[in-house]
C-alpha cells in the first residue's frame, strides 16, 4: 500500500505472508515493510524504511529473524 499524505510526504506499507512447502517440511516465512518519504524539493527527496523478515522452520538452523533500516537521499538534477 502506498499513500501519499500530502504533496510533500507519502508512505507505504506491506505485509506477505508465505508458506514454503518443501519434499520433507513446511516453512512460513512473513515479510513487513513500513515506510515514509519527504520532498525537500524537485532535487532533493529524503526516504527512510523499515523491513522486519521471520522464517519459521522445523530444520535445524533453518529459522532467523532481521530486522533491516534503510535511510536514503535521493538528489536529480
Amino acid at each position: 500500500l502506498a499513500f501519499n499524505l500530502t504533496e510533500t510526504w507519502s508512505a507505504n506499507a506491506g505485509a506477505s505472508l508465505r508458506r514454503i512447502g518443501y519434499n520433507n517440511r513446511t516453512d512460513d516465512y512473513f515479510e513487513g515493510t513500513l515506510g515514509a518519504a519527504y520532498v525537500v524539493n524537485t532535487t532533493v527527496r529524503l526516504a527512510g524504511a523499515y523491513v522486519y523478515r521471520k522464517n519459521s522452520s522445523v530444520l535445524a538452523g533453518g529459522n532467523f529473524s532481521n530486522n533491516v533500516f534503510t535511510i536514503a537521499a535521493n538528489l536529480r538534477y
